[in-house]
């Protein structure tokens, strides 16, 4: 059982609704794993994966966010709600990026990565509750993120059917005007979802909000880009 099939929501959002919304994905800076993968071709034959378990933002990374909230300040309309995966990535980029920007926080493990590598494992809710005290962690299970083991450090890749339900129950859920932390690989295939994206990038900052007018569209979930 995945965690996108576990998961609770607090309400019932058509997925009619989100047409009338802008959807601002914002990439998370560079983290550790992004560095090895710079390095090392994930495709070859003799990869190993370095097992980075929920890597982490390089200082490089960090700067990245707190430069980008400069812009986030005069963002217009003002987002009614900030959303972001449980991965630290994620989280520690909305909080720098985000800091002294007052708008409503909530998580979903519905936004996580598509797991590939340990680096897309999470970690358990209480830790992450000690290191992100801004968000609220009540309600993710142990293991939130993808497992079809169910034993917390075991990598086992999510199939290409589990991702795009994943991809169409956040689709439902997402209702309101968001800012959304989140992976390259998750931004690229949810967005593959409509027919139609704008992409308004941020000049120089290495971090890009996408703006999507959504309308649903077919996508081939089985491709594997680079999950850099």
């Amino acid at each position: 059982m995945t965690h996108a099939s576990r998961f609770r929501t607090s309400n019932n959002i058509s997925a009619r609704k989100i047409d009338d919304k802008d959807i601002h994905f914002i990439r998370h800076g560079v983290t550790e794993m992004n560095v090895y993968l710079g390095r090392y071709d994930y495709d070859a034959a003799d990869f190993i994966d370095p097992l980075m378990y929920d890597t982490r933002l390089t200082s490089e990374g960090e700067d990245m966010a707190r430069k980008l909230n400069v812009k986030l300040h005069s963002l217009q309309p003002v987002p009614e709600l900030l959303v972001a995966s449980p991965l630290s990535r994620a989280l520690r980029t909305a909080d720098l990026a985000f800091e002294g920007i007052a708008v409503p926080r909530e998580i979903t493990p519905l936004a996580a990565e598509r797991v590939w590598h340990a680096s897309d494992i999470g970690r358990d809710p209480n830790q992450l509750a000690h290191e992100f005290d801004l968000w609220n962690f009540e309600e993710l299970e142990s293991v939130w993120w993808y497992s079809q083991s169910g034993h917390p450090q075991a990598v086992d890749e999510e199939s290409p059917g589990s991702f795009h339900k994943r991809m169409e129950a956040l689709r439902e859920w997402l209702g309101r005007s968001v800012l959304l932390p989140s992976q390259q690989n998750f931004t690229r295939n949810f967005l593959q979802i409509f027919r139609h994206t704008t992409t308004k990038k941020i000049p120089h900052f290495p971090i890009t909000v996408e703006v999507v007018k959504p309308l649903r569209n077919q996508v081939d979930y089985g491709q594997r880009p680079k999950p850099f």
